[in-house]
């Protein structure tokens, strides 16, 4: 990817807003985990009063061992860089090109939960998490924005499974 001259430069790009300068910034992360958080219990509710089940059971390790340090660590601050500059920063900004800001915004959410496990249960949720990240990149502009929403949002998941 980064011997491409393009995709360098558009990589470049990106890079070159990362920053939180403006407290609009914190304000959009502390509005958005508060959104997310409200929706998850909302969802929750549902699950309890319907008794539903989760289509696959996820498995987490046992803490004690190395695997779950490198599982958290993948999950809470790789996977959030990875797929904040491939989702919003790329597939969301070359949508934009092509379609108004809403429709790029709800593409790259469901191209973004497309990639989640997908059940009746976690995608409504996942999809939500797309809108925001992307709306809150279309917002400031600033990649590290909705990677610190998606890393707070995968803390959380994990955090409440133990």
């Amino acid at each position: 990817m980064i011997s491409n001259s393009r995709t360098k430069k558009y990589c470049s790009r990106i890079i070159a807003n990362v920053q939180l300068k403006n407290l609009n910034h914190y304000l959009t992360v502390f509005k958005s985990f508060f959104l997310l958080f409200l929706y998850l219990l909302f969802l929750n509710a549902l699950i309890i009063s319907f008794h539903l089940e989760p289509d696959v059971k996820v498995e987490l390790l046992e803490p004690k061992t190395n695997s779950f340090i490198s599982y958290v660590l993948g999950t809470v601050f790789l996977s959030p860089i990875w797929e904040e500059f491939l989702f919003r920063g790329m597939i969301y900004s070359k949508l934009t090109e092509v379609f108004s800001k809403k429709s790029s915004i709800l593409l790259s959410a469901t191209l973004f939960m497309c990639i989640h496990p997908i059940s009746l249960i976690n995608s409504p949720y996942i999809f939500l998490v797309g809108i925001v990240t992307s709306y809150t990149y279309s917002k400031t502009n600033n990649i590290l924005v909705p990677i610190f929403i998606h890393s707070i949002n995968n803390f959380l998941t994990i955090f409440l499974a133990f």
